[in-house]
């Protein structure tokens, strides 16, 4: 039976890379999957996405190749993962490669509709602590 769930372990993570090639992509919305721990590099080749939502999985981080390549992203959603509950979130996130393009697109788009700027440059979107978001 462990052979069978590490089998399966492996067929997600396999599946999940291979998202990556999916060119066209605007919109991916993978809430609720906690067997998704990390963010394929392979995301990066997503250049016409505009929303990543990884809501409620293990992510502790997201990866330079995503915010450098997916030059359309302007929503990550992160809630209720791992980053979510690090106190450190914000500033690990500032520290990846290709992030502060990406707060750029996304102070671009947004509508202004932040109530309180918790973690400093709008951040708390990101990261889930503002309810008031969308």
């Amino acid at each position: 039976d462990d052979d069978d769930d590490d089998d399966e372990k492996k067929k997600k993570k396999r599946s999940l890379r291979f998202l990556g090639a999916c060119a066209d992509a605007r919109e991916l919305v993978l809430d609720g999957n906690p067997g998704i721990a990390r963010v394929p590099a392979s995301f990066g080749a997503l250049a016409k996405l505009e929303t990543l939502s990884l809501d409620d999985t293990r992510v502790a981080t997201v990866p330079a190749p995503v915010f450098e390549g997916c030059v359309s992203l302007k929503r990550l959603s992160l809630k209720k993962t791992r980053l979510a509950r690090d106190e450190n979130a914000a500033a690990k996130l500032r520290a990846v490669g290709g992030f502060d393009a990406f707060d750029a697109r996304r102070a671009r788009s947004r509508d202004k509709q932040i109530a309180c700027d918790v973690l400093g440059s709008g951040m708390d979107d990101v990261l889930g602590t503002n309810e008031t978001k969308r």
